[in-house]
């Protein structure tokens, strides 16, 4: 018998086969094919489990791991498929405009803000990639964690890295007024979009 998952939207067990697989992700993973969720102007089913290291693994597999705190550059597979499944919750809720494949790129470096043993974020870079300097590309907070100052500790971070002028892609007003209360404005170019 293969595996299930139950779905923790609608209650199905959804078997693990290619036939419930979801397409186009850089990993493969199990989709309930009875819930959705928008995705980018198109309709995507709701991700249940993704396959690692031999085994189907609830996306909570991802965004917890014990004794683990600070933030931390995203080096494994795991990592990124953590990463990967923080931005996609912000861009289903949030912003269509985040493309969390992104953290997959050779040339993007991510990492994930872990406290208590949980994934609470991650923010995105490339250093001397299109715009010639370190670039801030994407910073997810998830919602549950917002209003905590973690936004502020991840571009703190991404700041302090380097020395002279540093780069973010298209940010939100939160971000803009995150860098002006830091007093970091004159070091900051915004870039509209595009990696």
């Amino acid at each position: 018998m293969k595996d299930k998952i139950r779905c923790p939207s609608c209650g199905e067990l959804i078997p693990c086969t290619w036939i419930n697989e979801m397409i186009g992700l850089p990993f493969r993973a199990i989709g309930c094919p009875y819930c959705f969720e928008p995705s980018k102007g198109i309709i995507s089913s709701l991700l249940l489990a993704v396959f690692y290291r031999g085994k189907w693994r609830t996306p909570d597999y991802f965004l917890r791991k014990r004794n683990t705190n600070g933030l931390i550059l995203a080096r494994s597979r795991r990592d990124k498929i953590t990463a990967y499944l923080i931005i996609r919750e912000a861009m289903l809720k949030e912003d269509e405009a985040l493309i969390p494949g992104s953290v997959f790129h050779k040339i993007t470096r991510t990492k994930i803000l872990w406290v208590n043993g949980e994934a609470v974020g991650c923010y995105t870079y490339t250093i001397g990639g299109g715009w010639k300097i370190p670039t801030m590309h994407i910073i997810v907070v998830r919602r549950k964690f917002r209003r905590k100052g973690y936004g502020t500790m991840m571009i703190k971070d991404f700041l302090s890295s380097f020395k002279g002028k540093v780069g973010i892609e298209a940010p939100n007003w939160v971000v803009c007024r995150i860098i002006e209360k830091l007093g970091e404005v004159d070091r900051v170019v915004i870039f509209s979009s595009g990696l």
